[in-house]
């Protein structure tokens, strides 16, 4: 169902209800040594993020915009709240990597940008993967993909399996609905065609 055919529908109604592409600068957001390395696991660090991420987007900070550190069990959570306030979440999980929050910040970020827009799902999963899928359009793709992360311990698997025994470990970070592996051919595939 969610294959490159769904995703170029997916940019076709982003296109269609935004009046053309998110991304107004015709190139990826690509992070300076800076936007990483100035990491302090806080939230000062996480709103300078957001500041360029806003800049980029060309859209002003409403009111008493809102983006912290919180003990969630989701990577990130967007809401407004009760004020009307913005509200951006990002679990302490990911406070240490600055690359993992910057991957939830950006996903996050999205849903603040699509819901002033007006363009949202109603069936929850297929707005994730909407928002998935503006990620890439916006340029925010390389953040994404520099969160993710899959590492597989292939030499103990092999020594153990050796012994007659099945070991496997895993570790996989995804930031948003799509597995990394679709995430990164969906992302490959939009630049092949954009760019060339």
């Amino acid at each position: 169902k969610y294959d490159y055919a769904w995703m170029n529908k997916q940019l076709d109604t982003i296109r269609t209800q935004l009046g053309g592409s998110i991304n107004q600068h015709k190139a990826e957001f690509l992070p300076s040594t800076q936007f990483y390395a100035a990491w302090k696991r806080d939230n000062a660090s996480l709103q300078a993020m957001a500041t360029e991420l806003y800049e980029w987007l060309s859209i002003p900070v409403f009111g008493n915009t809102v983006i912290q550190f919180s003990k969630i069990t989701p990577p990130g959570l967007y809401f407004i709240d009760e004020d009307g306030d913005e509200n951006i979440h990002i679990s302490t999980v990911h406070a240490g990597s600055p690359f993992q929050s910057a991957a939830v910040l950006a996903h996050e970020m999205m849903h603040l940008y699509l819901g002033r827009k007006g363009l949202r799902y109603a069936i929850r999963d297929d707005n994730e993967r909407l928002t998935d899928v503006a990620t890439i359009d916006a340029g925010f793709g390389v953040l994404v993909v520099n969160g993710m992360s899959h590492s597989v311990q292939w030499f103990i698997t092999i020594i153990a399996l050796a012994l007659g025994r099945i070991y496997w470990k895993s570790q996989k970070l995804t930031f948003g609905y799509f597995d990394g592996k679709d995430y990164g051919g969906f992302y490959k595939k939009y630049l092949s065609k954009t760019y060339g």
